[in-house]
């Protein structure tokens, strides 16, 4: 089977080109750098070679002196446009220096910050260099697992309401709840840039779900929405299906493992007979039963765009 995943926006680049990768020098035979180590050899590479297009700092624990170092770099001269900086122990602080950087460095598209404790204040930060026309340049930006919470998904939203650059946008296992989710629904209605948002792992519920789906009712800009993990049921499901029916633009749909019955199953099955643009759905984990199934089965019969169906077997 397959799955509907995110679309990374450096696909495209990573085609027309190799990109250089910052990576530490060789080690002496037989001895294994200590992560420290590793950290510094790749920041002094950033501040030697302004060629560097990649730069990959994953799971490296950083000081926020590390932090103001690759800052400087990235505002000096750099030709890096994309930066993952994910499982580095960063919080408000060091995300606020980095964040003065990227409004010098206009070449950065990428922005990784995942599995980092970077809490409302770090989102505030972000959502004020968004919230300026110009400000940053970023098309791609991923905060999975930063304890973002309600407040951190108010500042998001508020200041990615009237942005108009970035399109990928990943809030996965951030503990938003109904009213976060429900907040970025409304940032959605007025935004049309974004074409990739990821929520996987949110409490999202039913009613987040409703709000998302009176987005896909207008919005004719998102390509993919991941809700996979959020509870969203049958009353979610129901929502979801009617906004289908009328949506022409999304393609990929993530709702696996929430808890979507045989009755939510044929809701979408429904919807599948009128959608003509959704090319993956993902309905794995869910306890849509024997009825589900086979009213899912029947609906493929007469939708032609859908590719993949990913389900559980009954």
């Amino acid at each position: 089977q397959e799955h509907a995943q995110l679309s990374s926006p450096a696909a495209e680049q990573s085609r027309r080109k190799m990109a250089l990768v910052a990576v530490a020098p060789a080690t002496d035979l037989g001895r294994a750098r200590r992560p420290r180590e590793v950290l510094q050899a790749r920041i002094s590479s950033l501040e030697l070679d302004s060629a560097l297009e990649t730069l990959d700092f994953d799971g490296l624990t950083m000081s926020l002196q590390d932090v103001v170092r690759i800052a400087e770099a990235l505002e000096f001269d750099t030709s890096v446009s994309s930066l993952s900086l994910a499982d580095c122990r960063l919080g408000p602080g060091e995300v606020g220096r980095l964040v003065r950087a990227l409004k010098e460095a206009r070449t950065v598209k990428s922005l990784s910050l995942a599995r980092n404790p970077i809490g409302a204040l770090g989102a505030a930060s972000l959502a004020s260099a968004f919230a300026k026309e110009g400000s940053v340049a970023l098309k791609s930006l991923k905060l999975e697992q930063c304890q973002l919470g309600l407040e951190g998904a108010q500042k998001l939203a508020r200041g990615l309401e009237k942005n108009r650059v970035l399109k990928v946008l990943d809030l996965s296992f951030s503990g938003l709840t109904e009213p976060g989710c429900a907040r970025l629904a409304v940032m959605l209605r007025t935004n049309r840039t974004l074409d990739t948002v990821g929520l996987a792992g949110n409490a999202a519920g039913a009613f987040g779900a409703e709000m998302l789906a009176g987005v896909l009712s207008i919005n004719n800009k998102l390509k993919t929405l991941d809700l996979s993990e959020n509870q969203v049921g049958d009353r979610g499901a129901e929502a979801l299906a009617a906004a289908l029916a009328k949506n022409s633009s999304l393609t990929d749909l993530g709702l696996a493992g929430n808890e979507i019955g045989a009755r939510g199953a044929r809701f979408i099955a429904q919807a599948l007979l009128k959608n003509k643009s959704l090319v993956n759905l993902d309905l794995e984990y869910n306890p849509i039963g024997e009825a589900g199934a086979r009213a899912l089965s029947d609906a493929l019969d007469t939708n032609e765009s859908l590719l993949t169906l990913s389900r559980d077997e009954v």
